[in-house]
């Protein structure tokens, strides 16, 4: 993501199984927080994963993100885990 010709933020979709993709590394720089670019971003990758046929998204989202995945309609399906340290869980939502 970018504002003029600066990053701002950034993440990866990928194909993980028929009619799934994993939503990944979603991040945006500290000082563009706030600004619903992480949402912006999230909805941006929803409408390619659909034209992709996609029907479910997933994400492994840091515990204390949680609550923001769940306004753009995540739900929680796994209970905590930790990875790199940090915990996560598991969260996915139809599309």
């Amino acid at each position: 993501m970018y504002e003029d010709t600066d990053p701002v933020g950034a993440a990866r979709l990928r194909s993980i199984e028929d009619n799934a993709a994993k939503i990944e590394r979603v991040c945006i720089l500290q000082d563009q927080r706030g600004k619903k670019l992480g949402a912006l971003m999230m909805k941006e990758m929803e409408k390619h994963a659909i034209s992709n046929n996609m029907k479910k998204l997933k994400l492994h989202a840091q515990s204390y993100a949680i609550p923001f995945y769940e306004k753009l309609g995540y739900t929680v399906t796994s209970p905590e885990f930790m990875d790199a340290g940090i915990p996560h869980r598991a969260m996915e939502k139809m599309i």
